[in-house]
């Protein structure tokens, strides 16, 4: 009584694509990037990448060229790390380059059967030194709104994240928000903290309050910090005729993008306060 098992083939997809690197010229730094969402290995050794026009390499690796189960593999132009803007690459094609306006990448596997395709033109990213990311690997891949810049540098000039998972940046993280003390004794200063993280650079830190000015919210630059944890004293002399105290973050980072907190308060009783 044996019995007869399937397995789901989900498509490999096309997730990455570098077209106009910085570091070297495009006929050395550009990248396909390819993943696999599938539970075991498929090998594209046979397959075609090309393009609507005359652009078209059949791989030929010599043997297998495996794309392990959920995992990443790179087509490049120049698989010589030191040339091609350090990418490690994992099989280099000829007779393909990307136009950095528009063009298309489209694969097929060796029996000549589209498995996957992406057509690129002025709506889909297009930033000098970034490749563009798919922002999930279930995403459609045909729609521009999917893609995004990469905002992970992978050299001096360039970013992307050949080889390994998009990281698509929502903005800084901000948690752990504490007041020390709490409560207080009087005559002691307040000094409000939080734990602000990100994949890339944190720029400015702001706390908005009102302590200078009740019901009147107010921006603070926050210039405390040791490692991720930054922080803002607000001197004992500020809190001396307050009753309640309003306090949120704001935090930017260096790709522009902005986290702000919702606002906590603490009560001033005799000039100690008490977070509630």
């Amino acid at each position: 009584n044996g019995s007869i098992q399937f397995k789901t083939i989900y498509p490999i997809v096309i997730n990455e694509i570098m077209k106009n690197p910085s570091l070297v010229a495009d006929a050395d730094g550009e990248y396909v990037e390819l993943y696999n969402p599938n539970a075991y290995p498929v090998n594209i050794n046979g397959w075609t990448i090309k393009d609507n026009g005359s652009n078209s390499h059949t791989i030929a690796s010599g043997g297998s060229l495996t794309i392990v189960a959920q995992g990443y593999l790179v087509l490049c132009s120049n698989d010589n790390f030191a040339a091609n803007g350090e990418v490690v690459c994992d099989y280099e094609y000829n007779n393909f380059v990307l136009d950095d306006a528009s063009d298309e990448v489209i694969l097929l596997n060796d029996g000549s059967h589209e498995v996957d395709s992406v057509a690129y033109d002025s709506s889909f990213p297009n930033v000098d030194a970034k490749s563009m990311e798919l922002a999930g690997a279930t995403l459609d891949n045909s729609q521009s709104v999917n893609w995004r810049d990469a905002t992970i540098p992978y050299n001096a000039q360039d970013k992307g994240t050949p080889g390994s998972e998009n990281i698509v940046l929502s903005g800084p993280v901000i948690s752990n928000r504490q007041i020390n003390p709490s409560p207080s004794n009087e005559d002691q200063s307040v000094t409000v903290s939080a734990t602000i993280t990100d994949f890339v650079s944190i720029t400015n830190v702001q706390l908005i309050s009102d302590f200078e000015s009740p019901g009147s919210l107010q921006n603070y630059p926050v210039t405390q910090y040791n490692g991720s944890v930054y922080s803002f004293t607000i001197n004992e002399s500020l809190l001396e005729n307050q009753q309640i105290v309003y306090y949120g973050w704001l935090a930017i980072d260096s790709e522009g993008y902005d986290t702000s907190t919702d606002f906590q308060i603490f009560k001033v009783q005799n000039r100690a306060p008490v977070l509630t």
